[in-house]
């Protein structure tokens, strides 16, 4: 998941913006995404693949471990999916899910628009239950829903109440990214003019220090703090780095945020 490692979500104190609850989601559906891909990576090549042994391991043995799968991978099991798990398998109804098209909000707030319904935050909530309910990209949309409680906006704050349209364009980039590297997902967030008001570098100036003028330094810091390296250097198992008189080392100071806010400049649209 191009950075983020189960060992690295270890502890909920880290600075991410989600309670307890909201860490389990996201660590169950990276751990289902390390499975799938370890399993299909050493399938063809082993052995023990073609005496039939996979059935113990890869097949629910009832239907309340297919419920209990599919409550970590989708938004809640269903009798009719309890049972197309244990036909299908864990390791097909993930390649089923992986393949699945990616079903948006934006198009149908657009589409609503269009037939001259006035749209206000109610219309994007009902799509978006509607798609967690019945949408077949049941992993997709609960990965982007482990991931809006990291990289988050909200339609309460006043930049953002009216844009609707925004808004479900906004969950569109986290359905769109992800499966992908976090690394491209960050760009377009990043470049999001929803993320942009919430986190105030929407057309960030360059600074003029003889106006004593300088950038935005909001997003810059959140950026590093809560949507990537965290405020102290860690090791792989998320213990913390020590300096020589045993205190944690910062991952970035001052210095360094003055100078990102400077590249977040000139951002609109």
């Amino acid at each position: 998941f191009g950075g983020i490692t189960l060992s690295s979500l270890a502890e909920p104190t880290w600075g991410f913006p989600m309670n307890r609850t909201c860490l389990s989601v996201l660590r169950a559906v990276l751990a289902l995404l390390a499975f799938a891909g370890a399993t299909r990576g050493h399938a063809a090549a082993d052995t023990i693949f073609t005496d039939s042994l996979e059935n113990q391991f890869f097949v629910p043995a009832s239907d309340a471990e297919a419920a209990r799968f599919l409550t970590q991978a989708s938004f809640g099991p269903s009798r009719l999916e309890i049972s197309r798990l244990k036909s299908m398998g864990y390791d097909n109804w993930l390649a089923d899910q992986f393949n699945q098209p990616v079903t948006l909000a934006r198009p149908w707030m657009d589409t609503l628009t269009t037939n001259g319904v006035v749209i206000g935050q109610g219309q994007r909530m009902d799509r978006w239950f509607y798609t967690a309910a019945l949408g077949p990209d049941q992993l997709r949309q609960r990965m982007a829903f482990a991931l809006s409680q990291i990289l988050v906006i909200s339609d309460r704050n006043d930049a953002l109440s009216g844009d609707v349209t925004g808004v479900a364009e906004y969950w569109d980039i986290l359905a769109r990214g992800a499966f992908g590297n976090y690394r491209d997902l960050l760009e377009p967030v990043t470049l999001s003019p929803q993320m942009g008001k919430f986190l105030s570098h929407l057309r960030n100036r360059k600074a003029v220090p003889a106006q004593n003028l300088y950038p935005d330094e909001n997003y810059a810091r959140e950026v590093m703090q809560l949507f990537t390296v965290g405020l102290e250097q860690r090791n792989n198992d998320f213990s913390l780095i020590l300096d020589g008189s045993s205190q944690p080392i910062p991952t970035y100071d001052q210095t360094v945020v003055t100078n990102m806010a400077r590249v977040l400049t000139g951002f609109s649209y």
